[in-house]
């Protein structure tokens, strides 16, 4: 497995460009066939049904879209732990309020408030009680910039609320979210063809630190979300530490959930940079 996730680091594979498209502004089979009649050659990844590898272009501009906010770039792995959250917000008869509480540069985000759009554009008339809200934070005022220009770039603005919080202090409004999603910080050990750098900066000791900080950040997101909600963890690293160890002591210590998904994907393994995800629910009692 070792031999596996190192050849694909090194492979051509692993540079291939992807994207996510969003489905509340174009229907992915008309998006694919914009790019094929620009001269460009966009494939299926396989790993969603919104994901696809784009290639022939020379400037990311030239592909047809990009200023309509059609896609955005996303290895695919890397969304699964939003597309795990599609029924659920699919099929919500009413609005929900989701906390992103480490978001930028947005792409949690962005996915999410697609699938909102999405949601409320099939339903013949706007859920009882106003439209769903997302508030998406994180730690300082240069990543929420990055963040905040990417809601506007999408036009989700008028439901989406950047704001710098700290995930490891506990968020003022408790008990209140339907949906906590907690892309956390970690060793990035999944995503080192891309991020060639991180084998030389990578040591026991920053990742003990960056242990202690998903810790941190999981107790203090767990009274945020209300009863029968769900909280979701996810990293871009294979760390068992850092993944299944985490959340385990997260659900002995926090009986009032259950973990209702995992998935652990190494790179390589799907046709993208790996990924880990746990979907867990809160008791509706």
């Amino acid at each position: 497995r070792t031999k596996a996730i190192g050849e694909w680091f090194l492979s051509g594979e692993s540079e291939r460009f992807s994207v996510r498209v969003n489905e509340s502004r174009i229907d992915p089979e008309r998006f694919v066939s914009s790019v094929r009649e620009a001269g460009m050659t966009v494939t299926p990844t396989g790993v969603t049904s919104v994901t696809f590898f784009i290639s022939g272009f020379e400037r990311l501009r030239d592909v047809p879209g990009y200023e309509e906010g059609w896609f955005y770039p996303e290895a695919p792995a890397m969304t699964l732990s939003v597309e795990a959250l599609r029924e659920r917000i699919l099929k919500s008869e009413k609005p929900l309020r989701i906390l992103d509480a480490a978001a930028s540069p947005g792409g949690k985000t962005l996915h999410l408030a697609d699938l909102i759009t999405l949601a409320e554009k099939q339903r013949s008339a706007g859920p009882e009680g106003g439209r769903s809200r997302i508030i998406a934070a994180d730690v300082s005022e240069e990543k929420v910039r990055i963040l905040r220009e990417n809601v506007l770039k999408y036009g989700v603005s008028g439901f989406v609320e950047t704001l710098v919080r700290d995930a490891s202090v506990p968020h003022p409004e408790t008990g209140l979210f339907d949906i906590v999603n907690l892309d956390v910080p970690c060793s990035g050990l999944s995503v080192l063809a891309g991020k060639p750098e991180g084998k030389e900066n990578v040591t026991k000791e920053g990742v003990e630190a960056l242990i202690g900080l998903q810790q941190k950040i999981l107790n203090a997101s767990a009274p945020s979300v209300k009863n029968g909600g769900v909280l979701v963890y996810s990293t871009c690293t294979y760390d068992p530490a850092e993944n299944g160890e985490n959340v385990r002591r997260f659900l002995e210590t926090h009986p009032e959930f259950t973990l209702s998904e995992e998935r652990l994907i190494l790179p390589g393994e799907l046709p993208s940079d790996g990924f880990y995800y746990a979907v867990m629910e809160r008791s509706s009692r």
